[in-house]
């Protein structure tokens, strides 16, 4: 889980468990060039808002630094990823309107297919997403998600600029912002319905074989040594199913 203490603990220890058995290869990281550069730019090392936004990836980087050991970026390049959503997107939004051409049929198949390759009989499955480090944790990693704080921000303007509402007003407050709640959510609803599609092809599908076929490139000829892969949990059992392919 991006963010999370729990997974920045793990990704942590394990390129220094490794590194200690004196075994450790390189470490992959689940990012491009162009992700990489800006996430160093917003919040070097050292810095507050290093602190503030600790994640996984730069941890892995830094403890394999500290060790000398590579770090390579091997996801997709965002500008790739991006135009690729796009034509996605838009395919999607054909389709639903042509369902006589087969259109409900392409996504549903996609869905289905997509829906599988997050499944795993022996990979990862809901207990390990519901394992306690994870939950416990879960409030804080929300809290470093840039759109929560803007929330934030926003409202400490808003109080800071018109005061505390009386009791009637908060009452009426309250009622309003239930009501923009509960159409955000069927919105989200629709959006996850319409775009879950998007998201399993391009966001999880594509960017697997981009993943497994760069961590295939930097395991060949590393016999008796260590590859550290520190990818999101949507990625982990498609990307084990292409590596356990031929």
């Amino acid at each position: 889980m991006h963010g999370n203490p729990a997974s920045i603990r793990l990704a942590r220890s394990a390129v220094c468990e490794a590194a200690e058995r004196g075994s450790l290869s390189s470490v992959l990281l689940e990012a491009c060039p162009t992700r990489w550069d800006r996430t160093l730019a917003m919040q070097p090392e050292g810095s507050i808002m290093r602190r503030l936004f600790d994640n996984e990836m730069q941890a892995a980087s830094e403890a394999a630094e500290s060790y000398g050991v590579a770090v390579q970026l091997v996801d997709q390049a965002v500008e790739i990823t991006v135009p690729r959503l796009r034509s996605l997107s838009l395919l999607t939004l054909r389709q639903l309107l042509t369902p006589w051409a087969g259109g409900w049929k392409h996504i549903s198949d996609d869905y289905r297919r997509g829906l599988a390759r997050l499944q795993s009989a022996d990979g990862i499955g809901m207990a390990d997403l519901l394992e306690d480090g994870l939950v416990r944790n879960t409030p804080l990693t929300l809290l470093r998600s840039p759109v929560v704080l803007a929330l934030i921000a926003f409202t400490s303007l808003v109080v800071a600029a018109v005061g505390w509402p009386d009791e009637a007003t908060m009452a009426a407050l309250m009622d309003d912002l239930a009501a923009v709640v509960t159409q955000a959510l069927g919105i989200a609803l629709l959006q996850m319905l319409l775009l879950g599609r998007v998201a399993l092809v391009g966001l999880l599908e594509e960017r697997d074989v981009i993943l497994a076929q760069s961590i295939r490139r930097a395991c060949q000829g590393e016999h008796e040594r260590e590859v550290v892969v520190v990818l999101g949990a949507a990625h982990v059992n498609g990307v084990r199913r292409l590596l356990l392919q031929s």
